[in-house]
């Protein structure tokens, strides 16, 4: 999908505030990308995204990774399950 040319990040290292730079170890690490690789990844993301919700593709008890939902929907749920059951 993507040219040799986007699919290669560079690296270098940072070093990590109020840190003696001496000793490797206080560097962090960073991998710059093509601001277009990372426009095309999203837009990919985003299409796929939707075709997956609109088709049907994911269960609706899948919560985790999509837009607007989020684990507590899912907590929410079972307790309310929870609760329903006990009071019958």
């Amino acid at each position: 999908m993507f040219s040799c040319s986007m699919a290669q990040s560079s690296g270098d290292f940072l070093p990590k505030p109020g840190k003696n730079p001496q000793i490797p170890i206080n560097y962090r690490p960073i991998a710059l990308t093509s601001c277009l690789r990372k426009l095309t990844e999203r837009m990919a993301n985003s299409r796929l995204a939707h075709c997956l919700d609109e088709f049907g593709f994911l269960s609706k008890f899948q919560s985790g990774f999509r837009y607007g939902r989020g684990t507590i929907d899912n907590v929410l749920m079972l307790e309310t399950v929870l609760i329903l059951e006990t009071l019958l």
